[in-house]
């Protein structure tokens, strides 16, 4: 049977906030204020503007076709697939522009590999991806994610969600690092 794991795409495999700042400063000259917290925390946003619509044209850039790995991403994903058989099903709200998914599926493929995964799903920009997690209910599979939201959401369909990110924000288990999901919640070394 093919080991799986779920995952989410920004913020989990992928430095989504970091281009994304940079775009904002280039395109609106909105600067980074700070490196934590949500994205209108993060960016001087000025408050008529939607920080949702921002993300939502952002995405629609070529932008979203060249976002680097998020941290150790990349040796800790090679390793799951090279040494354990591992792969990924992505599912990202992205949004369902053919452009920017095919852009997506690029990206992922350049910076992990092509084999590395198994299918990539986009949903509708901030929809839920309850529609694609239902199809795993009951299994006990990963799920990967940077949202508390969709990470919640994950666990009461009988997934194990791991949230990516801040230690701040409540989670059943919660990393920093795909070394720290490699090593203390998979146990594979």
């Amino acid at each position: 049977m093919e080991k799986i794991i779920l995952t989410d795409v920004d913020g989990v495999l992928l430095n989504w906030i970091d281009p994304f700042s940079d775009w904002c400063l280039e395109r609106y000259g909105y600067e980074r204020v700070a490196l934590h917290g949500r994205v209108e925390k993060q960016i001087a946003i000025p408050e008529d503007v939607c920080p949702i619509e921002l993300g939502r044209e952002f995405n629609r850039t070529g932008w979203i076709g060249d976002l680097p790995p998020l941290g150790d991403a990349v040796k800790y994903v090679r390793k799951m697939y090279e040494e354990h058989g591992i792969r990924f099903l992505v599912i990202s709200a992205l949004g369902e522009c053919r452009h920017a998914k095919r852009l997506r599926i690029q990206n992922l493929n350049e910076v992990f590999g092509a084999k590395v995964f198994t299918e990539v799903h986009c949903v509708k920009d901030s929809a839920s991806k309850e529609v694609i997690l239902e199809r795993f209910e009951g299994t006990g599979m990963y799920w990967l994610e940077d949202s508390p939201a969709n990470a919640e959401m994950g666990g009461a369909l009988g997934l194990s969600p791991v949230l990516f990110g801040d230690r701040k924000r409540r989670a059943p288990v919660n990393v920093d690092s795909w070394r720290e999901l490699y090593h203390d919640v998979m146990g594979l070394s």
